[in-house]
């Protein structure tokens, strides 16, 4: 059994000062008193704290049945005055079932173990001062008669900003066989988050940019399952191989936002009982024709349809193409994933290749939204040299267009799936006389290479990408730099 407590504090304090329009470089940034006018002057402090009491009794029965409870409670400066402490409490069960005498007897079972768990934990994973009203500095342009730069509000305040948290059922087993040369684990899992913490992004006429807030609920629910055997051993060779794969589906349960706010990014959304990163977006419809009759065909609000121009379809039939059409394009999770790695070991010498990929998901290859625009802002890449135009009416790229393409459809939306071979390493120890005549007692060669072969469909130069920084666009695409090939080459020396 243990008890305890712990606190702890982070402070932060950063000035800046920059200065242009030296008269010489030769003592450049070691003396700034000599630049003759002020660039860049900013000052930041930041700082929270957290205080914890923490315990745990653990409890194992002639290591058979084993027993672990916890139980914390956390408070942190971070949240509104009303809700700064967290209750987070766990248990474990599992029963070795390959201990019991009635199992003794059951030769090809090496071991056998049973677990039910179940936990919640807290996230604190914001920044300090979000239950506050803060403010942001405005910065008018500079000019005769233009007034000078003051403070404007930036969040709403919440005295009732709380904890984060997420409750998860865990049952699995272990399973080992025939000396442990086969073995495989089974978890099925269940995660419920409350309270999520979610930036909400605020009408302009409440007078705020956003409010942090208890968004809502998620639940998570999947399975992960791995086997790993000993397929061939003898006194020379050895081949060890490991597959996994896991399933995760993430579904909306709750949302606290009220109308007029918005609690996606445009292209995804929440909507309570849909799965989480469902793309929203319109379907497409084919290239208008020159020989078409453009006015029975349903056309955006906001400009009209020309011949080569990119038609989609109206969902709702009212003749109209507006938000009421957009549907659910596809999602930026994977059905699954999975993992290979196979090592081969013949005597001093040793492969190994290890393979992974994900199914089923889709990307939004916003880099070919922008650079097959052709609407003179951006270099375009080499698929629009074909391009609809009179003489090419089959192309399904439409036309050079000065206003833009600037819906999300299917067109963008692509297949994510892979499999990558990620590493293969090849490595030879030496060994005798020589080697320990010399003082050392291990040497190692080895060389690997990582990335150096993809399977995929996707059409942009790496399937595995994300460069939004959010939890809602994990494969968002714009202009990502491919994925790099590596090879190495060491040496391990031991004396």
């Amino acid at each position: 059994a243990m008890i305890g407590q712990t606190a702890q504090k982070f402070t932060q304090s950063i000035a800046r000062l920059g200065t242009k329009n030296f008269e010489d470089n030769r003592l450049g940034y070691h003396d700034l008193s000599i630049g003759k006018d002020v660039a860049i002057t900013s000052t930041t402090d930041s700082e929270w704290a957290m205080l914890s009491y923490i315990s745990r009794i653990h409890y194992s029965y002639d290591d058979r049945y084993l027993f672990t409870f916890t139980g914390r409670v956390d408070g942190s400066s971070k949240f509104g005055e009303n809700h700064k402490y967290g209750f987070f409490p766990s248990g474990a069960v599992a029963w070795r079932i390959s201990e019991e005498k009635f199992m003794k007897d059951v030769k090809p079972i090496s071991n056998l173990k049973l677990r039910l768990s179940y936990g919640v934990v807290g996230n604190a994973g914001i920044a300090p001062y979000q239950s506050q009203g803060n403010l942001i500095s405005v910065s008018p342009p500079f000019g005769p008669g233009v007034p000078n730069g003051g403070m404007a509000p930036m969040t709403l305040p919440n005295a009732d900003l709380s904890w984060e948290s997420t409750s998860q059922f865990d049952a699995g087993f272990d399973l080992g066989l025939f000396d442990n040369r086969l073995s495989i684990t089974a978890d099925y899992y269940y995660k419920y988050t409350s309270d999520l913490l979610y930036a909400v992004d605020l009408p302009m006429y409440s007078g705020y940019m956003f409010s942090m807030r208890n968004l809502g609920d998620l639940s998570n629910r999947g399975v992960e399952f791995s086997i790993t055997a000993v397929p061939v051993t003898t006194r020379d060779f050895t081949w060890t191989s490991t597959f996994n794969i896991d399933s995760n589906v993430t579904t909306i349960e709750k949302l606290n936002i009220a109308e007029g706010e918005s609690s996606g990014t445009g292209v995804t959304r929440l909507v309570v009982g849909d799965r989480l990163n469902n793309i929203w977006g319109y379907k497409t419809n084919g290239i208008a024709q020159l020989d078409e009759d453009l006015t029975q065909v349903a056309q955006l609000t906001n400009r009209p349809l020309v011949a080569g121009e990119q038609k989609y379809q109206d969902i709702n039939k009212d003749g109209v193409i507006d938000q009421d059409d957009e549907v659910v394009l596809g999602n930026l999770n994977p059905k699954f994933s999975f993992g290979f790695n196979n090592t081969f070991t013949y005597k001093n010498l040793s492969v190994n290749l290890f393979l992974e990929g994900n199914y089923g998901n889709d990307i939004i290859n916003y880099t070919r939204k922008k650079l097959e625009g052709m609407d003179g802002r951006y270099n375009n890449i080499t698929t629009v040299l074909d391009r609809w135009t009179p003489e090419n009416p089959t192309s399904n790229i439409p036309r050079t267009n000065a206003t833009g393409n600037e819906e999300y459809s299917s067109r963008i939306i692509e297949d994510g799936s892979f499999l990558r071979l990620k590493n293969v390493s090849l490595g030879y120890t030496f060994s005798g006389r020589g080697i320990r005549k010399a003082g050392i007692s291990s040497l190692r060669l080895y060389v690997s290479a990582d990335n150096i072969w993809t399977l995929t469909g996707y059409s942009g130069p790496d399937p595995e990408v994300s460069t939004r920084n959010s939890v809602l666009t994990p494969g968002f695409d714009w202009s990502a730099y491919p994925r790099a090939y590596g090879f190495t080459a060491g040496l391990n020396i031991s004396f």
